[in-house]
């Protein structure tokens, strides 16, 4: 691992003030709670404010050997794998923060990649328009590139989509300098591979995002939320019998241990099942009656004013978490498997889990919050095992290093032959030095 001193980062900066002002370079240092030789080292955070400065930062650090991690959502360190080489560089985007193009009339936006989520939705919101994304973060903080490059999504994706649905191209600086768009700027393209796909979740190991284009939906003339608390036996039934109706949820979630309804609590009921309607009252209406018949006199209802508030919630109590993980199944079997799963997490007393699932896709996350490093990994490791037995994966999407020390982040028995060597390929092509983030990807790439 390269290690450079106080006085070789000075020097190194003064080379970057060359590109931008002395006020965009910064010396920071960074708690690395994972290595016990060295628990604090510095690096240096540059904050450009175009895309040719960061074309200009990347090709001295080609020409230098300088490792790069790209920043725009404030978690430097928490995601992938631990790096095989820390970076010299943190290339923060926030500054780019421009509209490029806005069409509201085709319902396509393109921005830079430092513009957070919430400055997103304001300015759409005045067109009457949103991106159908609702992730768990600082909507404040997180910008959409950091969104992209870790594919981060929500409740709502059991209707809209994820990432891959929304994002129709990415002006990317690739690890030799350059400046590559990929993918479209119209809604419908059919003209070759749409290589813009490859940087969603890639944890910037592939490049520096540096404008997306999303495709944008109607904000709903009418938002209502059904909650229908219930036992597990209870939540699995009504699944199998809401995917068998007509309707179309706009979301469908399953909620454990989160105490977002009032006298809800772990005693009375630890599992919820959020069905949402995002269509009009009329359509609401249908979709509570029809809940109705199944839940009875359980059946809670959030309405239109109240569900705004009901997300910022679940994002707060979720959003506290310091280990994300991310479970997968076969959707008949997804309930029962995060059922069990906290089960056991009970067990352990020094940990608080919240479980959120998506039926309809069978994948749900884990969000846990605990200060005793060693236990979290054995009960990580324990999960892992016992997730694999049941058919299941289990990914940690986020954790302090200290808890990833030691352990295989994507570890996943059931990928591909070949598919490594794929992946391997792909980022020798876009990254030959491998200035990005090398190692923090799956299989150390």
């Amino acid at each position: 691992m390269d290690r450079f001193t106080r006085n070789d980062l000075r020097i190194i900066a003064n080379r970057l003030e060359r590109v931008l002002s002395s006020s965009r370079v910064r010396i920071e240092q960074f708690v690395n709670d994972g290595n016990e030789e060295e628990q604090v080292w510095s690096f240096i955070r540059v904050l450009p404010s175009s895309e040719s400065e960061i074309m200009q930062i990347v090709q001295m650090a080609r020409t230098q050997g300088w490792r790069m991690t790209p920043s725009g959502g404030g978690a430097m360190g928490s995601y992938g794998n631990i790096p095989r080489q820390r970076p010299v560089i943190v290339l923060d985007t926030h500054n780019l923060q421009n509209i490029i193009h806005y069409a509201p009339e085709d319902m396509l936006i393109t921005v830079e990649a430092g513009m957070t989520l919430h400055k997103l939705q304001h300015i759409l919101a005045q067109e009457g328009q949103m991106l159908a994304l609702d992730p768990v973060c600082d909507e404040e903080t997180t910008t959409i590139g950091a969104i992209v490059a870790t594919a981060k999504s929500g409740p709502y994706r059991a209707h809209y989509g994820t990432l891959r649905d929304m994002v129709t191209g990415l002006r990317v600086v690739l690890g030799d300098g350059t400046a590559v768009k990929m993918g479209s700027h119209v809604v419908k393209n059919v003209a070759g591979y749409d290589l813009s796909k490859l940087f969603i979740g890639s944890l910037g190991t592939l490049g520096i995002i540096t404008q997306c284009t999303l495709k944008v939906k109607p904000i709903p003339r009418y938002r209502e939320l059904c909650a229908l608390p219930g036992t597990l036996n209870e939540i699995i039934s009504w699944q199998r019998a809401i995917m068998d109706s007509s309707l179309i949820p706009a979301c469908f979630e399953l909620m454990g241990e989160i105490p977002l309804l009032p006298g809800n609590t772990a005693t009375s009921s630890p599992w919820t099942l959020i069905i949402g309607s995002d269509e009009n009252e009329a359509s609401a209406r249908f979709q509570r009656d029809t809940l109705y018949q199944l839940a009875g006199q359980s059946l809670q209802v959030i309405g239109p004013l109240e569900v705004d508030d009901f997300w910022r919630e679940y994002r707060r109590i979720l959003g506290a978490a310091s280990i994300v993980l991310r479970l997968q199944t076969q959707p008949a079997h997804i309930a029962s498997l995060a059922s069990n799963i906290q089960h056991q997490l009970k067990a352990d007393h020094d940990i608080t889990s919240h479980i959120s699932v998506t039926l309809p896709e069978g994948i749900g996350r884990l969000f846990l919050k605990t200060e005793h490093v060693d236990e979290a990994k054995r009960a990580l490791t324990r999960l892992r095992q016992w997730v694999q037995s049941q058919q299941g994966t289990l990914v940690i999407e986020k954790a302090p290093l200290a808890v990833r020390h030691g352990i295989e982040v994507f570890y996943s028995p059931r990928l591909q032959d070949g598919a490594l060597e794929l992946m391997q390929l792909v980022k020798d092509q876009y990254d030959p030095q491998h200035l990005f983030n090398p190692g923090i990807f799956v299989g150390g790439i």
